[in-house]
């Protein structure tokens, strides 16, 4: 029982602490930001500028996307999980896949078997409770539940509003659902969110594994004890003239995130010193490498930064689901991935040492995973 409880209120420190951090301008140490690799988007963007006249090529800044007169110029990858499920296609899909955690750290899957009609209905659930009135949400707020809290209100952030819950904990949900008077289908959809959620990460965990070509078993207590957390992220509407951040950029501290944007844009990647917007699909799920894949790949598969940035149209709901790494498993990368090339990157650690390492944290960079790293 007190691991489960360790599970439901360790995410909330790490990402806690994660979007609180203040947001210097910063690349993160470690080889997922090559500063002077030339991609076609770099090429084509210089390219235009200098056609349009400029006598030098500036580095891109903070909020400037990889656009060229207004059209994207470069994509996150796109997988068909059904080409994947066949035995023709599984190769080289698992590659793809291998190949987008490495250069971008994101992609995107479509045909993954999750019903469009249930993520509007875990939407609909979601968007009830952000509805109810502050002084009830509060109820169960970070501000009067501490660490145990589900609902949060950020109000630099947008304002932003949280709601985060642990699917697989009855007692959190039934307590949840009694302090917000919502309906027994709340419960019913977030238990039934566990179980659709946790296929989805266990067949993407699978891909994952295939991709790097080595020995399933060293992910086998990842794939028996990990957990998971579902959070709604709302972002009201920003009428400010510059562009608001709703969440500053940062790195996700678990193994990977599954997440859903519906129709609003406004989820960004840094990729090459550049922010590119990943393009909103209601029938696809966005999925991106987090910190403890990293470890466990020897950074083969990078963390790379994000950020969301506030809708200016209209309000943005996404859904996020963090698989988290099994508790009390030491964790090192894969045996086949170390060699006097490429030692290890970081020393053995747990996820709770990742956590502790996170709590209260003072760093100018968006990650704890420096605190890991060997000295060679």
């Amino acid at each position: 029982m007190e691991s489960l409880q360790f599970l439901g209120t360790s995410l909330s420190a790490v990402y806690h602490h994660m979007v609180m951090v203040p947001a210097p301008l910063f690349k993160r140490p470690g080889p997922q930001l090559p500063g002077n690799r030339t991609t076609t988007a770099s090429v084509i963007r210089a390219a235009a500028a200098l056609q349009h006249g400029a006598q030098s090529i500036p580095l891109p800044g903070p909020l400037d996307g990889d656009y060229v007169d207004g059209v994207v110029v470069d994509e996150v990858p796109i997988v068909d999980l059904a080409e994947l499920r066949s035995s023709s296609g599984r190769a080289q899909g698992t590659q793809r896949v291998a190949a987008a955690c490495r250069d971008w750290g994101f992609f995107q899957v479509v045909n993954h078997g999750v019903s469009i009609e249930f993520v509007h209905k875990l939407r609909k659930q979601c968007l009830d409770v952000f509805s109810l009135p502050q002084e009830q949400k509060d109820k169960v707020s970070r501000r009067s539940q501490g660490s145990q809290w589900v609902y949060d209100y950020r109000p630099n952030h947008g304002p932003l509003e949280v709601l985060q819950l642990n699917p697989w904990d009855s007692p959190q949900l039934h307590t949840c659902a009694h302090a917000l008077n919502c309906s027994e289908d709340f419960i019913a959809v977030y238990e039934e969110a566990n179980l659709v959620f946790r296929t989805l990460a266990m067949e993407i965990l699978d891909i994952l594994i295939e991709g790097l070509r080595v020995d399933a078993k060293h992910f086998q207590a990842h794939k028996k004890e990990s957990q998971g957390v579902l959070r709604a992220n709302y972002y009201h509407q920003s009428k400010a003239a510059d562009q608001v951040l709703g969440l500053i950029p940062h790195v996700d501290g678990n193994l990977f995130t599954i997440l859903h944007q519906q129709d609003v844009s406004g989820l960004e990647v840094l990729k090459d010193g550049s922010w590119i917007p990943i393009t909103p699909r209601n029938d696809a799920f966005c999925i991106n490498v987090a910190d403890i894949m990293q470890v466990l790949t020897n950074d083969e598969y990078t963390s790379v930064q994000h950020r969301a940035v506030g809708p200016k149209t209209q309000a943005r709901l996404s859904l996020a689901y963090f698989l988290t790494p099994a508790a009390g498993v030491t964790l090192v990368a894969a045996p086949e991935l170390v060699n006097s090339l490429h030692p290890p990157r970081y020393r053995p650690f747990t996820w709770k040492d990742f956590v502790d390492a996170s709590k209260g944290a003072d760093r100018p960079y968006p990650s704890v995973l420096p605190f890991f790293e060997q000295r060679h």
